[in-house]
């Protein structure tokens, strides 16, 4: 991974996180949506704030949207259907022969350290214990995440057997998350290196697995 040219790497960058298109009047809602609901959550946001941000009236949002949790469950779905496009991107990458496994797996680990609005996925995370929707957007991206990640975790070890497949689908998932959630706590964190070294303990785990029969021994209680 360290021989990857500057260029190369800037290049499949751009696979995880492509330059945002312009935005019509629906898009400029959803934006706003998100500046607001980011710096100040989602049920302290009030309409009227919304519409001044992007620069319509409240009747327009409401021709758009039937209400602030319409706006909240397009911004997931919206979330879920760029993520999962830019990880499919990235295994695509990996089919075509263009780069490796290792190399998508440092491109999953830096699409979760360079999300700008990282806070506003927590609260949509919150908000998803108490709204019935986005519950189920988040089982439905949470569950294509894990299987783009089984994928690549075969490309990797394509013996492992169907136990170690699914812990290894788990913690790749857990860290690729954390990641998430580490860079929110400390936005100085250096993106690219942490992604290197990700990808490099991903694949030793899998690479030098030994079957694990911890917990055989009793239960934690």
């Amino acid at each position: 991974m360290r021989g990857q040219s500057k260029r190369g790497w800037e290049r499949e960058k751009m696979m995880a996180n492509p330059p945002c298109k312009a935005s019509s009047s629906r898009e400029r809602i959803m934006s706003a949506s998100r500046q607001l609901f980011n710096a100040r959550g989602f049920h302290s946001t009030s309409m009227s704030e919304l519409a001044t941000s992007a620069q319509v009236s409240v009747g327009q949002i409401y021709r758009h949207f039937s209400g602030k949790d319409d706006i909240i469950v397009a911004i997931v779905e919206q979330d879920a259907s760029d993520h999962l496009d830019r990880l499919d991107r990235v295994f695509a990458a990996v089919d075509a022969g263009e780069i490796g496994p290792a190399r998508a797996i440092e491109l999953f680990a830096f699409n979760a350290l360079s999300r700008a609005d990282e806070a506003l996925s927590f609260e949509i995370l919150a908000e998803s214990f108490r709204n019935v929707r986005v519950a189920e957007t988040v089982r439905r991206l949470t569950t294509r995440f894990r299987d783009i990640v089984r994928r690549l975790a075969l490309r990797v070890q394509p013996d492992l057997d169907p136990l170690d497949l699914e812990a290894s689908v788990e913690i790749m998932t857990a860290c690729f998350y954390g990641l998430r959630l580490r860079k929110l706590a400390d936005p100085s964190l250096d993106a690219e290196q942490l992604s290197r070294s990700t990808a490099c303990l991903i694949i030793r785990g899998l690479a030098h697995r030994e079957h694990c029969t911890a917990g055989s021994e009793g239960s934690f209680q």
